[in-house]
């Protein structure tokens, strides 16, 4: 009896390669997992032993598949049945545990059938798919013979749209420069004792003097300045006269016995000509009443006038030619005898302008590179949304194998492991260069006619700004795969989560801050008059800037909002500094501290997959989370004694 014992435990033993990835460890450690049996079947298996052992005691065979024990064929066929009908009962009996290359034929029946193959081929097929997927470049054109496509095409666009916005810059610079000393120019000529300060009308006889100033100005507009400016013909060849309007309803009344009043909703202008000056408006009340001007302070005049922008000889710019519509605004709407006094232009591109452009080669040239950069974009662009659609369908695929092959649930940030969030930035990134190359080559032709010049040049320029900003960072995407390189993105990406929910708490702080100051310190403080001011001037004291003046430009007048302000600013300062920013500051640092100990980031559910049981970062990683869970554990039990 001890002989068949030992014979049946060899036999019964496992090949020592052949260990599924669940189980490790030795035979004698080995947990192995209960399989039920229906009770039918269990008798029919004992008495298929009982049918055997008489005749494996009375002549020991050699162990081995020459020698096979034969159990009974009816229990055989129970032992099936059984087994069959309760595949479903434990998660694990669908994966090999024990493989023995010498064990009897009924086990290898068992553990090689065509479903468990095909299960352990699934398993290593969707790893291999994934390790391909988190290959870098040189890793796919090495093992695969992939080229890097994308990064040559990332290297070209880097350098064409850099060259792109260079140029825009320097033409930008030029048209905003000019404008704004054109604008500064007119607030001089047309602003009665114009100051940086502002202009405030106090007195009727001002209101009056100002009219009349900007009308001599306006009709004089050929001599005075220095510049080159007209007023603007219309197409009867007559300059546009001035005009003196006010934006009021069609119709109103106020009925004083009921203290009500009465008004159409429709708003329209009503404009007047303001004549041209003779030698008798050097009176100011026949000027008045020449032009039928009344008491009516909140009125706005409209001038228009062509200026023609030259260059110096030495550069290469054609002579341009602007119409500007200006407006002075006075605004009379709070009624509290102050009249802020204000100028706007807006520049638009003349339609005939009757200047030759002699340097159609170089225009030619600007609109050849934009072209250019719009192509280089287009296949960026594809390839990245080619990619991207790649990347969908296999983290479709992935949660569909690890919900039905290994019975575990992939949750959405899990499946962010397998979206290269890079292509994302490089797809923004390419569509602002398109569109902004777009603007870029309707400015160069001149087709911006019809609407403002600075309005057309800031659209391109912020397409074109974000463009070139995002392709830089995405060039970050491939020193990412050195490990001297890629700190700070790991760093980044590790950190992200926990920094986003704490941006999330620390902002409903900020907010409520905000809101109180502004409802509170708003009336008496002058950098907390309204909600974009408020936030600036917060943010500047939480980075420690300009905290005295803060402090110093608080008004005196009330002692309780001045307390208030006290209290307000110092609770403010000394939480965010002090608390959260320094909180802010030790989750990166903790990140950091902790990729830099083990070597890299976290390993995710899908990387941990992929490794394999043999994953020594993952095991470092939890023998780390068991040290401290020890270590807090230990600490838990100090406090309770």
């Amino acid at each position: 009896m001890t002989e068949y014992r030992d014979a049946d435990y060899q036999r019964l033993r496992p090949y020592p390669t052949e260990l599924t990835d669940r189980v490790s460890g030795s035979f004698e450690n080995m947990n192995f997992i209960s399989t039920r049996v229906g009770s039918r079947g269990s008798r029919h298996l004992a008495r298929s032993f009982n049918l055997n052992t008489d005749e494996e005691l009375s002549e020991p065979r050699p162990l081995g598949r020459e020698n096979p024990v034969h159990y009974g064929s009816r229990g055989s066929r129970h032992l099936a049945r059984s087994i069959n009908a309760n595949t479903n009962i434990e998660d694990d009996v669908n994966e090999r545990l024990l493989n023995d290359r010498d064990s009897s034929v009924h086990y290898d029946s068992i553990y090689d059938s065509e479903e468990y193959g095909s299960q352990r081929n699934g398993i290593a097929f969707m790893r291999k798919r994934l390790k391909a997927h988190f290959m870098n470049p040189y890793e796919k054109f090495k093992k695969r013979g992939r080229k890097p496509w994308k990064l040559f095409i990332q290297m070209l666009k880097i350098f064409l749209v850099t060259a792109q916005v260079v140029i825009f810059g320097q033409e930008l610079f030029s048209v905003v420069t000019y404008m704004e000393n054109s604008l500064n120019t007119f607030k001089h000529l047309f602003i009665l004792d114009y100051s940086d300060d502002g202009v405030f009308i106090f007195t009727k006889e001002h209101y009056y003097k100002q009219v009349q100033h900007t009308v001599f100005q306006y009709y004089t507009i050929r001599q005075t300045p220095v510049g080159i400016y007209i007023p603007t013909i219309q197409s009867d060849n007559l300059s546009r006269p001035l005009q003196l309007c006010k934006y009021e309803y069609q119709e109103g009344f106020i009925d004083p016995g009921n203290h009500t009043y009465i008004f159409n909703r429709n708003t329209n202008w009503l404009c007047q000509k303001l004549l041209p000056p003779i030698h008798s408006d050097a009176n100011l009340t026949s000027f008045r009443i020449r032009n039928n001007i009344t008491q009516d302070f909140d009125r706005s005049i409209k001038i228009s006038i062509t200026a023609a922008g030259i260059r110096s000889l030495h550069l290469k710019d054609d002579p341009e030619c602007y119409e500007f519509n200006i407006t002075i605004t006075f605004d009379n709407s709070n009624h509290d005898g102050k009249i802020p006094v204000d100028l706007i232009a807006q520049a638009s591109k003349c339609k005939n302008t009757g200047f030759q452009d002699d340097d159609i080669a170089v225009r030619n040239v600007y609109v050849a590179v934009d072209a250019a950069v719009i192509l280089v974009c287009i296949g960026s662009l594809a390839l990245c949304i080619r990619s991207l659609g790649k990347h969908f369908k296999l983290v479709k695929a992935t949660r569909r194998f690890f919900r039905q092959e290994l019975h575990d649930h992939l949750s959405y940030w899990d499946c962010l492991d397998l979206i290269n969030l890079w292509f994302i930035l490089i797809v923004i990134s390419d569509t602002c260069t398109i569109l902004g190359s777009i603007f870029k080559i309707l400015i160069d032709s001149k087709k911006q006619q019809m609407t403002t010049v600075l309005s057309m040049y800031n659209t391109c320029s912020i397409f074109l700004g974000t463009g070139v900003l995002f392709t830089w960072i995405g060039v970050l995407r491939y020193l990412g795969y050195m490990k001297k390189y890629n700190i700070l993105l790991v760093t980044l990406r590790a950190s992200g989560p926990s920094v986003l929910r704490f941006c999330v708490c620390a902002a409903l702080l900020y907010f409520g801050f905000m809101f109180c100051g502004w409802i509170v310190l708003g009336p008496y403080h002058p950098k907390f008059r309204n909600l974009s001011t408020v936030s600036e001037c917060l943010f500047s004291l939480i980075n420690g800037d300009d905290m005295y003046m803060t402090y110093s430009e608080m008004q005196k007048r009330n002692i309780y909002i001045w307390v208030f302000s006290k209290i307000y600013l110092y609770v403010f300062i000394s939480l965010f500094i002090y608390v959260v920013l320094s909180l802010f500051i030790g989750i990166i640092s903790d990140t950091y501290e902790r990729i830099k100990d083990w070597g890299h980031p976290p390993c995710t559910k899908i990387q941990r997959f992929v490794h394999g049981p043999n994953c020594q970062r993952c095991a470092e990683e939890y023998r780390d989370d068991e040290n401290d869970g020890n270590r807090c554990g230990s600490t838990v039990e100090q406090i309770d004694d």
